[in-house]
């Protein structure tokens, strides 16, 4: 209902656990990036979610990636998922040169957006983590 239904208030109810994990497992003096989506799948859903989990969190947020529309992951089998590349540009690197970054997403089933995102990063950032809320 959060991610397809488009019900954004729902965000909410992963506000104590999200939160307690974050001080738990962050690195210090982080800059969160939530996972882009595409434009065509910002209109699609009104919202991206992975904004939604990082406006839970005490740090930063940055915004130095865009990404490529694409077939929707949950459509893809896992082989195709693996396959998916380069769907991240890096636009802003300045937002996170010498930073330790945490990525934001809402799921991780193989981990390739996460890996991709983070090949993008990996250049210029001091650290690079993930942070979901299911795997």
């Amino acid at each position: 209902m959060f991610k397809y239904r488009g019900d954004y208030e729902l965000h909410k109810i992963f506000t104590d656990d999200f939160a307690q994990l974050y001080k738990v497992y962050s690195p210090e003096n982080p800059v969160l990036v939530p996972i882009p989506l595409s434009k065509e799948r910002m209109y699609e859903r009104g919202f991206n979610q992975a904004e939604a989990l990082a406006s839970l969190l005490p740090a930063e947020v940055a915004y130095p990636l865009t990404r490529k529309h694409t077939e929707k992951q949950a459509k893809k089998t896992r082989e195709e998922r693996l396959q998916n590349h380069r769907v991240f540009e890096l636009v802003d690197p300045e937002l996170v040169t010498n930073r330790n970054v945490i990525l934001i997403d809402d799921l991780y089933t193989t981990g390739v957006t996460l890996h991709e995102a983070a090949l993008c990063l990996k250049d210029v950032a001091a650290a690079i983590y993930s942070f979901t809320i299911y795997r």
